[in-house]
């Protein structure tokens, strides 16, 4: 069965701001270096069980941050996909250079999407 999350993060049905896309790809790379990371095949495994389950494919992943967290949780159970989470975050927030990393306040997404905004935000300054 393929289960589609749309998690696409952007406002609404307008399209992306030329800052949304310039967090998207820094997100993106940063999943890539993290699962890379991990190990050599691991990003291709994890990428594979996205695009089979729910339907998202690499060049998506960066706007599919639901769908990824279930398919870490469905792969690796809560305390690994927590565990990744917390490496890509950690690494999202040190290439944005923002200082304060609310790993311990939020989810996944609720992380990414204010990483998103503070990166919007000190760019538009």
């Amino acid at each position: 069965m393929v289960t589609r999350l749309n998690t696409k993060f952007h406002s609404g049905s307008a399209p992306c701001s030329q800052l949304e896309k310039e967090f998207n790809f820094i997100l993106h790379r940063v999943i890539d270096e993290t699962l890379r990371s991990i190990g050599k095949t691991f990003d291709s495994v994890v990428y594979y069980v996205l695009n089979q389950k729910y339907s998202v494919n690499g060049e998506d992943i960066s706007e599919s941050t639901m769908a990824l967290s279930k398919c870490l949780q469905m792969m690796f159970g809560k305390e690994g996909r927590v565990y990744i989470e917390k490496l890509i975050t950690t690494r999202l927030y040190i290439k944005i250079r923002e200082s304060h990393n609310p790993i311990q306040e939020k989810n996944f997404i609720e992380r990414v999407e204010h990483a998103k905004q503070a990166y919007i935000k000190k760019k538009k300054i």
